[in-house]
């Protein structure tokens, strides 16, 4: 299992972990007190701005955490040697998947072309 470090949990970032993890058999949990995630003995991932010692770190953009549809300035960047979107200058994988899984492109283009 991997515990997973976030200042919110929200619906998007469960229905993308659920992607990411579930669908390939893998566990993983959601963690937003930081002295219980400090002291657990699980695999751990940091997903915040927080920093914690000898912790993988991802930088979230707030795409994950927005209650509404936003119009976000995209781009590209290379994570891992991957092309990634980057939302607002933000480097963020799990917020691409979850931006191409959405097809939020299409909601976004279609709300501004109306």
């Amino acid at each position: 299992m991997v515990e997973i470090f976030v200042d919110q949990i929200s619906e998007r970032l469960i229905y993308t972990l659920d992607f990411v993890f579930l669908e390939r058999g893998l566990t993983y949990k959601l963690n937003n007190d930081f002295y219980s995630f400090e002291n657990s003995s699980n695999l751990k991932f940091n997903y915040s701005e927080r920093y914690f010692e000898n912790v993988p770190h991802l930088t979230p953009s707030t795409l994950l955490f927005d209650e509404a549809i936003f119009t976000y300035a995209l781009g590209k960047g290379v994570f891992e040697e991957e092309i990634c979107l980057t939302f607002n200058r933000i480097l963020d994988p799990l917020a691409s998947i979850f931006y191409i899984l959405s097809r939020m492109e299409e909601y976004i283009e279609n709300r501004i072309g109306r």
